[in-house]
């Protein structure tokens, strides 16, 4: 029996793939391949239970970590009552910028990749996206704040010493707020890679090309994922260099976004398809008085210095191989389960099959994030290769991001979908009514038949333009 063949088995043992969704990983030749001639999305393959009126839900496996992150993410989730996949994201984000240009993997084929990520946790407003990404963050944000103070006092003794030979680099690791011209600038001159955290990652659309009218900051961002790169940007200013740069990037939105992320060519150039989502079930949970023991947050902040440490040490990159039977397991991983899908998929659904191809390079990307937390836990001298292990850990990520885009894109395939409560009843009345042209007070007048307030109607018609209705400059609504 091959190992993708007992790997796939010993999750399956676990509960983590349903049968309905196992039926959809074997073919007749491999026993292992996606279903043959899918043209949507396949099923979520990581499912806990499924009922009539319940819909299946992707399990967080947080289980890819090693037992100390697990503990801390289990007690996060106790004390905050905030889904364990927000943490999920931002803990391999804050891993992802610790290791930054320090180490690259690579596969037998020479195929080399490094950690970098771009994250979006997704969940409607209040569910705890902010908070849980600023607290996995908060160790990265702290060596930002020592950097801008190091950075100040070298510029002091600088000029107090009056000498034009001690300008004092500025070394940065943690940004929230730039243009793709400041960010290009900050990554031409910190070699080892930073973090763009941005609190609303529609913000980040919204801006990407507010300077750049031809859509090349989208290309540009392209480029920073890519292993091996070089940005190059001509200015009238300034002239811009970056060779292999490293960025992460993570934030959140909410399920009424999503849309944006498909819009102006993003599925077309490739951007979207780099893109991890983290959607789970959330809820606003009642407020609880539950305090989250502090040895929690100084363990997980000595993995996350431990890790950037690593950067103070090691000046020239580091290549880690992967093991003889984890490249094994990822070619067949590879060959039995993503390329067959993405071959099924390649005519009438290539958005699918590019993105499971960005998926595949994740994998890798995943073994070495994994594999640097495991050489830390274990205090081993040096970091080596890519075990079985690791790789068999990143196979199982690689299938959760997989069950969360096909998530997304269901979503945005039928929005009303994700409608629950007020705004349901809005969309039900307007929408699927037939009331094709009203103003606002037509509306209200139109839901007070299910008990809707103006209020609700207003926030309805504000958050949903543009996907269900449009508004015209005389105010009046149409269904789109």
């Amino acid at each position: 029996m091959s190992k993708v063949q007992n790997n796939t088995q010993s999750i399956e043992n676990k509960g983590i793939i349903s049968k309905k969704s196992e039926d959809n990983l074997h073919n007749e030749s491999t026993n292992l391949g996606a279903a043959k001639g899918a043209k949507t999305p396949p099923e979520t393959p990581i499912t806990e239970t499924e009922t009539e009126t319940e819909p299946k839900s992707i399990i967080c496996p947080i289980d890819i970590f090693p037992s100390k992150i697990q503990d801390i993410i289990n007690e996060a989730h106790l004390t905050f009552g905030v889904p364990k996949d927000f943490y999920l994201s931002g803990v391999l984000a804050a891993v992802s910028t610790s290791i930054g240009n320090t180490f690259y993997v690579q596969a037998k084929n020479g195929e080399m990749q490094k950690a970098s990520l771009y994250c979006c946790v997704v969940g409607a407003s209040s569910t705890g996206k902010t908070p849980s990404l600023n607290w996995c963050l908060k160790p990265l944000a702290k060596i930002e704040h020592q950097n801008r103070k190091d950075y100040d006092e070298q510029t002091q003794q600088a000029n107090d010493d009056d000498s034009e030979n001690t300008t004092p680099k500025r070394k940065s690791t943690y940004l929230t707020n730039a243009t793709t011209e400041a960010l290009t600038e900050r990554l031409s001159k910190n070699k080892e890679g930073l973090i763009y955290h941005v609190d609303e990652l529609i913000r980040w659309l919204e801006d990407m090309n507010r300077y750049s009218k031809g859509g090349s900051d989208a290309l540009t961002y392209m480029s920073f994922w890519n292993y091996g790169d070089v940005v190059s940007q001509e200015r009238v200013t300034k002239s811009l260099y970056c060779e292999n740069p490293f960025l992460t990037i993570v934030g959140g939105t909410q399920p009424k976004r999503l849309e944006a992320f498909t819009k102006n060519h993003a599925t077309d150039n490739g951007f979207f398809h780099r893109i991890l989502f983290s959607y789970p079930e959330s809820k606003i949970l009642d407020r609880n008085d539950n305090r989250m023991n502090e040895c929690h947050y100084e363990n997980y902040s000595k993995i996350i210095d431990g890790i950037y440490d690593c950067k103070r040490w090691i000046k020239t990159p580091q290549t880690v191989q992967l093991s003889k039977d984890a490249n094994s397991l990822f070619t067949e991983f590879c060959n039995n389960i993503l390329r067959p899908n993405m071959r099924d998929n390649q005519d009438d659904n290539p958005l699918w099959s590019e993105y499971l191809g960005k998926l595949e390079q994740y994998c890798l990307r995943f073994s070495l994030i994994i594999q640097v937390l495991f050489t830390l836990e274990k205090d081993l001298p040096e970091l080596q290769e890519v075990t079985q292990d690791s790789m068999e850990k990143a196979m199982k990520l690689t299938l959760y991001f997989e069950a969360m885009a096909a998530k997304v894109l269901k979503s945005l395939e039928n929005p009303e979908e994700g409608l629950k409560g007020k705004n349901k009843g809005c969309y039900t009345v307007l929408h699927e009514s037939g009331f094709n042209n009203y103003s606002f007070t037509e509306a209200v007048e139109y839901c007070k038949i299910k008990e809707i307030s103006k209020s609700s109607v207003k926030r309805y018609l504000k958050n949903y333009e543009g996907i269900f209705h449009a508004k015209s400059k005389t105010g009046i609504y149409s269904l789109i």
